[in-house]
C-alpha cells in the first residue's frame, strides 16, 4: 500500500490523493506539515503507524528455528544472508540497519545481543535490491534467505515471516520508544538518517479535480471496514484520524465524524 501525499504537479489529473510507493512515511508527514498548509492543502491527518519485520524462505537455514525470542542468533550464523534495500535510496533500508543498531542499544537497562553479534549481522547484511518489492523476488529466487522490511509488505505474501520487539521495530509513537529510536542513525550517500517511528500522514490536495472523491475515499479509509483493510494488511490504524490542532475547522465535514485534533502524537509533531 502507497502513502497518500499531494501532488506538486498541478496539471495532472486528479481525484484527491496520488499513492506512492517508495515515499518515507515520516517524511510525508513533515512534507504535509511544512508545505501542504500553505501549498496544496489546508489540512492532514495522520492515520497509520508500521513496523519491520523479517520474512524468510521456509528452507534456509535456520528457518525450523528462527522466533521473535532469537531472530539474532539465526540471523548472525556465517551460513545466512540477510538483505535489505539501499538506505541511500530507500527508506526501508536505513531503517532495517536500524533495527540490528537498536537490538545492541540497551533499551530501560536491556539489549538483545552484544555488539560482536551486531557485527556479524551487518556482515551477513547483503544489499541486491533498490527496493523492498524488489527484495521479495531475491527472496523467493534462493538468492537471499531473510529480509528486513516493513510488516505491511510481509503480509502481502504467503512467505513466513518474524515479528520484532518493539523496542527495534520502529512501531511505537511513545516518548520512551522514540527516545530509544533516535539513537539510532544511518549514514548514507544521500545524507544521515535518524531513527523515528513510522507513521503515515494523508490529505486531499485543495487542487484536485475531484476533492469529494478524496474526502469519500479517506472516509472509507477511516471506516471500521477502512481500519479492518489496514490492519489486515499489516498497518496499526490510528483511530480516530489525527489532525493538528490548528487545521481542524478546515477538515471536511463528512470527516468531521473520524478526526480528532492534537498537536502531537506521541513524540510526533503535527
Amino acid at each position: 500500500m502507497g502513502v497518500a501525499t499531494p501532488t506538486a504537479d498541478r496539471g495532472a489529473e486528479r481525484s484527491g490523493f496520488v499513492a506512492c510507493d517508495r515515499i518515507d512515511p515520516i517524511t510525508v508527514l513533515r512534507l504535509l506539515r511544512l508545505t501542504a498548509p500553505a501549498d496544496f492543502a489546508d489540512w492532514y491527518a495522520a492515520f497509520a503507524t508500521n513496523a519491520m519485520a523479517i520474512q524468510y524462505r521456509p528452507d534456509a537455514p535456520g528457518a525450523d528455528e528462527i522466533g521473535t525470542d532469537n531472530w539474532w542468533e539465526v540471523l548472525a550464523r556465517e551460513d545466512v544472508t540477510v538483505a535489505h534495500s539501499d538506505p541511500a535510496v530507500d527508506p526501508g533500508g536505513y531503517r532495517a540497519i536500524m533495527v540490528q543498531q537498536l537490538g545492541a542499544t540497551p533499551f530501560e537497562g536491556r539489549r538483545l545481543y552484544d555488539e560482536s553479534t551486531y557485527r556479524r549481522l551487518r556482515a551477513n547484511s547483503v544489499t541486491p535490491a533498490d527496493t523492498e518489492s524488489h527484495l521479495r523476488v531475491a527472496l523467493r529466487s534462493g538468492d537471499v534467505d531473510y529480509a528486513i522490511y516493513y510488516r505491511s509488505l510481509c503480509e502481502t505474501t504467503d512467505l513466513p515471516w518474524v515479528a520484532l520487539q518493539p523496542s527495534v521495530d520502529l512501531s511505537k509513537a511513545t516518548p520512551r520508544y522514540a527516545a530509544h529510536y533516535a539513537t539510532a542513525t544511518v549514514e548514507t550517500a544521500a545524507g544521515t538518517f535518524t531513527g523515528a517511528p513510522i507513521a503515515y500522514g494523508i490529505t486531499v490536495p485543495s487542487v484536485a479535480d475531484a476533492p469529494a472523491a478524496g474526502a469519500r475515499w479517506i472516509e472509507h479509509l477511516a471506516s471500521d471496514a477502512g481500519q479492518r483493510l489496514l490492519s489486515a494488511h499489516g498497518f496499526d490504524p490510528i483511530a480516530p484520524l489525527t489532525v493538528p490542532s490548528e487545521q481542524a475547522s478546515t477538515v471536511p465535514d463528512r470527516l468531521s465524524e473520524h478526526t480528532e485534533s492534537a498537536g502531537a502524537i506521541g513524540p510526533l509533531e503535527l
